[in-house]
């Protein structure tokens, strides 16, 4: 299996749909607003993810979703989303440039 690392940040109300194509029921649990409070709007997800589920997940048009290839923080940025409540500062320090592995990952998360 291959993996390639990015960023993707997909609309509250696919978030279950989304999750089930990565297999993932964890994967999006991060919310998103534009400022930080409610409406959650989004949620995000940054890591390793399989080709072929991350294939799939940009090739589904019924999705809405967004995928950024670098820091985390300018993924947030470009989307002009904010954290909702408290997250970690793990997730603000990720170094996500694009990589594309070609042996799994022991612990690709």
């Amino acid at each position: 299996m291959s993996y390639t690392f990015c960023t993707v940040i997909v609309g509250e109300a696919f978030r279950e749909q989304a999750n089930i194509i990565v297999n993932n029921e964890n994967m999006f649990t991060t919310p998103l607003s534009e400022n930080g409070q409610l409406p959650i709007t989004h949620f995000i997800a940054s890591g390793a993810f399989e080709n072929c589920q991350l294939n799939t997940l940009l090739n589904d048009n019924n999705i809405q979703k967004t995928v950024y290839f670098g820091e985390v923080s300018e993924a947030l940025n470009i989307a002009n989303l904010k954290y909702f409540g408290e997250v970690s500062e793990e997730l603000n320090m990720v170094d996500s440039q694009f990589i594309n592995y070609e042996q799994p990952l022991e612990n690709p998360l």
